[in-house]
């Protein structure tokens, strides 16, 4: 069983119930599972395969949550790189980390 899986069991069950609230936006457990189950498939579909380490350096977001459920359902291995950090220890983090993929919003990094 992987922490996608009770996401699922909730989408079944209770499709409706809210699942991820943030200012402005609600999504309900079955909208969240069907996002994640999508992203998961572009993130295959573009290679990342079972046991790759995907680094995200992205904001605290709805968006981020929903990559991170993907790269854990794709069962590939999630790397959350704070952007707390300045940019020297993001490089060394990324370099020791050796991910196949990094996913950002930031055009510097």
């Amino acid at each position: 069983m992987t922490i996608a899986d009770p996401l699922r069991d909730a989408a079944i069950h209770r499709p409706t119930d809210p699942a991820l609230v943030t200012p402005g936006r609600t999504l309900s457990y079955r909208t969240l599972d069907r996002v994640v189950t999508a992203t998961a498939a572009h993130l295959r579909a573009i290679g990342v395969d079972p046991g790759m380490k995907v680094a995200l350096y992205l904001p605290r977001s709805w968006q981020t949550v929903v990559l991170l459920m993907a790269i854990i359902r794709a069962r590939a291995v999630a790397c959350p790189l704070s952007t707390r950090w300045p940019p020297g220890r993001v490089a060394k983090h990324l370099q020791h980390i050796d991910s196949v993929l990094l996913i950002t919003d930031d055009h510097d990094v």
